[in-house]
C-alpha cells in the first residue's frame, strides 16, 4: 500500500486522507501531487484505457481513418470516424479536416477508411466532380457531346459531335462528314457542321476549320455546298475561264 506521509508516487494525488489514482485517458510524471487537476489529460488525437499512468507514452494515438479533437480520450471508441467519402492515413490526427476528400470522379461508401484506394472510379459512361461522393448515384450519366471515362465529362474535340448519352470514348464521338466543318467543341448534333461554301470541296472527314475547304482549280466552278471531293468542280464553258 500506499503511505501518504511519503510522497504520492506518479500516477497518483493525495489528499489528506486518501490516497487517488489518476483516472484513464490521463496521466501523471510527478511525485507529491495533491489534486486530480495534476492528472494530465491525454492530448487531442489519442486516448488512454490505463489508470495510474506516470507517462504520456500510455495515450495511444487514434488510428488511421480516424480523428480526435478533444483531451482525455479513455477508448478508441471515442476516436471520430472520418464520413464516407473521405480517407485518413496518419494516426493521432487531431482535426476532421485531416480526412482526404475522395478524387472527383470516385466514390466511397464507409466511414473510417484509412486508405485512398478505398475510394472507387465511378463507372465508365458516368462522371462526378465535387469530389467526396458518398454513394455511386453521385456519379452523373455522361450528357451528349461528351464521352466519360470514369472521371469528369470530356467534351468531343472540334471536327466531331455526339448526340447520345452515357458514352464512354472519343471513338464514340461523330466525325463531321467530308465537305464540312466545325470549330465547335462538346457538339452534340451534326447541325454543329458547318458545310464548305460554293467553289469549294473538302475529302476528309473530321474538318476543323474553314481553311481545310479547298478551292476549286482555275478554270473550274462549282455551285453547290457542301462538296466532298473536286469532282464536282466542273470546268469553265468554253469562251470563258474564271
Amino acid at each position: 500500500s500506499i503511505n501518504c506521509s511519503q510522497p504520492c508516487q506518479m500516477g497518483f494525488y493525495c489528499t489528506n486522507t486518501s490516497v487517488n489514482i489518476c483516472p484513464a485517458g490521463t496521466y501523471q510524471s510527478g511525485v507529491g501531487m495533491t489534486e486530480i487537476q495534476n492528472c494530465s489529460l491525454c492530448a487531442a488525437g489519442t486516448f488512454s484505457k490505463n489508470v495510474a499512468a506516470s507517462s504520456s507514452a500510455t495515450c495511444t494515438m487514434c488510428g488511421a481513418g480516424k480523428f480526435w479533437t478533444g483531451l482525455g480520450a479513455t477508448n478508441h471508441s471515442e476516436c471520430s470516424l472520418c464520413q464516407a467519402g473521405k480517407y485518413q492515413t496518419g494516426v493521432g490526427m487531431t482535426e476532421e479536416n485531416s480526412c482526404v476528400l475522395c478524387n472527383p470522379g470516385m466514390y466511397q461508401t464507409g466511414d473510417g477508411m484509412t486508405e485512398k484506394d478505398r475510394c472507387t472510379a465511378c463507372q465508365l459512361g458516368t462522371y462526378e466532380t465535387a469530389g467526396g461522393a458518398t454513394d455511386v448515384n453521385e456519379c452523373k450519366t455522361c450528357s451528349t457531346g461528351s464521352f466519360c471515362k470514369g472521371g469528369g465529362a470530356i467534351p468531343c474535340p472540334n471536327g466531331t459531335y455526339q448526340s447520345g448519352s452515357g458514352m464512354i470514348d472519343v471513338s464514340n464521338c461523330t466525325q463531321c462528314n467530308a465537305g464540312s466543318y466545325s470549330t465547335a467543341v462538346g457538339a452534340s448534333a451534326d447541325g454543329a457542321c458547318i458545310a464548305c461554301e460554293p467553289g469549294t470541296f473538302q475529302t476528309a472527314a473530321g474538318a476543323i476549320d474553314k481553311l481545310s475547304c479547298s478551292f476549286c482549280p482555275v478554270g473550274t466552278y462549282q455551285t453547290g455546298a457542301g462538296m466532298p471531293h473536286n469532282v464536282s468542280c466542273k470546268l469553265c464553258e468554253p469562251g470563258k475561264y474564271q
